[in-house]
């Protein structure tokens, strides 16, 4: 073979390599940096998992929100936001918790068991601060049954026995299920047991009211009646010591007369209250007891 034909083979075979290189390296990098960042993100899952499942959540919350900058749109943005708000709740942030609850609710399809978890969360802060209005505004032509029972719980707090009665027999022909039937029981049973709850009448406290204290008895404030007592008795024996000097006995008399009949007032006009308080403290006992969220049989999401 000539050198010339020899040298032209050479120079073309050359070439080739060189201009081949260029996209090889590319193509090289490109993988170098997909395992990396590929890894960097298993990596910050499992950081924030840890922190999250450790419940330190001040620092899983800046974790999780450096893995919504790195990755925007990554699959697990709704589950990340969700445990975002999750996190600033058990923190006692509900204003940022109820933003990123909204956030998850954007992020899911209204059929997803996360939109519904996000959802029945949002719905539990209002619930917890009280915005009765809000919660029954939002429900008000709800035909989920998870959602008609949690108006059923705002009945409840709001003493409204008839229409949580109401709404927890919807539930129960929405739900259509012997399981959710016998979860349901307890609460008709709670509402039942109202009726039967001691109430105090206004009578019986107006006679009880007459002895010094006797009105607060009867109404179960212990403190008070003793206190009533124990200040009429003593002014009243302090005016008998002091009966031979007008000047003292009679200031002493009339704050005696003046603290028996302040009681006496109080007493009889608590009556009403009292039994409004009652009736409080044994449904917050119930919704304790069996609170909505038992109800709610859906799973917490995983980030693996």
């Amino acid at each position: 073979m000539p050198i010339r034909i020899l040298l032209i083979i050479i120079i073309f075979w050359v070439n080739g390599l060189v201009g081949q290189s260029p996209n090889y390296a590319i193509q090289q990098h490109e993988r170098q940096w997909k395992e990396y960042t590929t890894f960097q993100r298993m990596e910050l899952i499992s950081y924030c998992d840890f922190l999250y499942e450790k419940e330190q959540y001040d620092r899983a919350i800046l974790g999780m929100f450096q893995f919504l900058y790195l990755f925007p749109g990554d699959s697990l943005e709704a589950v990340i936001t969700y445990r975002i708000a999750n996190s600033y709740l058990a923190t006692g942030k509900n204003d940022e918790a109820h933003d990123y609850y909204n956030r998850t609710l954007a992020l899911t399809d209204s059929t997803a068991d996360l939109h519904r978890l996000a959802w029945h969360r949002s719905l539990s802060i209002l619930v917890a601060e009280n915005r009765y209005d809000s919660v029954l505004t939002l429900l008000t032509t709800a035909d989920d049954p998870f959602d008609i029972t949690v108006r059923g719980y705002v009945h409840l707090h709001r003493l409204e026995w008839e229409a949580a009665r109401q709404a927890f027999k919807a539930a129960e022909a929405s739900f259509n299920s012997p399981y959710y039937s016998r979860q349901l029981r307890p609460l008709f049973e709670a509402l039942d047991g109202v009726r039967r709850l001691p109430r105090r009448n206004k009578p019986l406290t107006v006679l009880s009211a007459l002895i010094p204290g006797g009105g607060f008895a009867y109404l179960g404030n212990r403190e008070s009646a003793a206190a009533a007592l124990a200040t009429v008795t003593g002014l009243g024996i302090a005016a008998y010591f002091y009966r031979d000097e007008p000047a003292v006995m009679v200031p002493i008399a009339l704050t005696g007369l003046a603290v028996y009949g302040g009681s006496f007032w109080k007493a009889t006009s608590s009556v009403r209250s009292t039994n409004i308080a009652n009736q409080r403290s044994y449904i917050e006992y119930i919704i304790r007891r069996y609170p909505v969220q038992r109800l709610i049989a859906l799973d917490e999401p995983d980030l693996f």
